[in-house]
């Protein structure tokens, strides 16, 4: 048997996506950022701390294939769970939200009653309101996620802070604006169209579930730019860019292992731009035998922004982003036989600068801002059944 698995992997494994009608998987995302900004004259013990986990329940239903090979495939978000604390020099803002805890939602598990239209609000005394959020600065960090999951490595900085870290109840943390967009899909099914080279031809539904948050906060007043902008960072174009960026983690071919191959990803996004993602893959192993090998895929890369001063142009000219450095690295479990993912783990490490005009002191109007940003992302994926 050691002589027949070593015949296979010398000669290479075909890493190919494998769609088949009436297919189900389930799979669980978390995803960790922690974020530190701060003003570059600032000291390090001024800076802002920003922590957010989300847990996401995915489940991909294979729906068909066509005859050329494209396969339609949904992905149906059960439960969406987002927690995490601002902290800073005023005081710790802490919020927890759990779609499965939704007035009249089911049991976790099963979908969210209401995609996208939050239940009656709590009392304006008890809850966050969008309109009192001071905007932050926005970097949308894309980072491969299975299944489209959308990703929360992106900088703000949520005002009115709970003093202490008070908590109020899941229903009222569903307004918050690291929240409210991804609360937005719990429910919701999303559906791609893919080519079996791994190209996302259409992705429906993510659209109507931004409009869907934004008809049920009609007669609150004015939405704070940090809300505007999660919800132009979490939409259809933005939905397959990264599901196409995890699907073209497999090449479609034979890969012999230690063999590598390169990905070059370009994702626009609100404010900052091109942001290009390069990767290189290698096949570090492959394990078992027959109907039961599973291929390990090792990748590093690094994100660079289109053009040598990408977001000077945003809002004017008034608003800048710099990438001063970056590193990524992860590993994908891929089941061959079956041609899907078993598991995948992402870290992502990046720093930035933002200009900003600067708001809060009206005698330095006409001078830019400059604050410095570190980001620490990591994601994991692993397959429920």
């Amino acid at each position: 048997m050691a002589g027949v698995a070593s015949a296979q992997t010398a000669s290479g494994v075909l890493l190919e996506w494998r769609w088949n009608a009436g297919d189900e998987r389930r799979y669980v995302v978390d995803s960790t950022v922690n974020q530190m900004f701060r003003d570059a004259e600032a000291e390090e013990s001024d800076a802002r701390r920003i922590r957010v986990t989300q847990t996401l329940d995915i489940v991909e239903r294979v729906v068909g294939v066509e005859a050329g090979g494209v396969a339609t495939v949904t992905h149906t978000y059960e439960r969406v769970r987002v927690s995490g604390e601002d902290r800073g020099p005023d005081g710790t803002e802490t919020f927890d939200y759990d779609s499965a805890l939704r007035r009249g939602s089911p049991s976790p598990g099963a979908p969210a009653t209401g995609p996208g239209t939050p239940a009656a609000p709590s009392p304006r005394t008890t809850r966050p309101d969008p309109r009192s959020q001071r905007p932050g600065n926005i970097i949308r960090e894309p980072v491969p996620a299975p299944g489209g999951a959308p990703q929360t490595g992106q900088p703000g900085q949520p005002g009115s802070a709970r003093p202490g870290g008070s908590r109020p109840g899941a229903q009222d943390d569903e307004l918050h604006p690291w929240v409210l967009p991804f609360a937005a899909l719990a429910g919701r099914t999303i559906t791609y169209r893919i080519t079996q080279d791994g190209r996302v031809l259409e992705c429906t539904g993510a659209d109507e579930g931004m409009e869907a948050m934004f008809r049920s906060l009609e007669g609150d007043g004015p939405l704070n730019p940090l809300t505007m902008l999660f919800a132009a960072a979490v939409n259809n174009d933005t939905l397959a860019a990264q599901h196409q960026s995890v699907l073209q983690l497999i090449p479609g071919r034979v890969v012999r292992p230690g063999e590598r191959w390169e990905l070059n990803l370009t994702q626009t996004l609100p404010l900052v731009g091109d942001l290009h993602t390069d990767i290189t893959c290698r096949l570090a192993s492959v394990r078992g035998y027959d109907e039961r090998r599973t291929a390990t895929i090792e990748n590093r890369g690094e994100m660079r922004l289109g053009g040598g001063d990408a977001g000077a142009g945003a809002l004017g000219g008034l608003f800048q982003v710099l990438l001063t450095s970056s590193r990524m690295d992860g590993t994908t479990e891929f089941d061959v036989q079956g041609g899907f993912i078993r598991s995948q783990s992402q870290r992502l490490v990046s720093e930035w600068e933002t200009y900003t005009p600067d708001f809060e002191n009206l005698d330095r109007m006409g001078e830019a801002r400059k604050q410095v940003h570190r980001i620490e992302q990591d994601m994991r994926m692993r397959l429920e059944r």
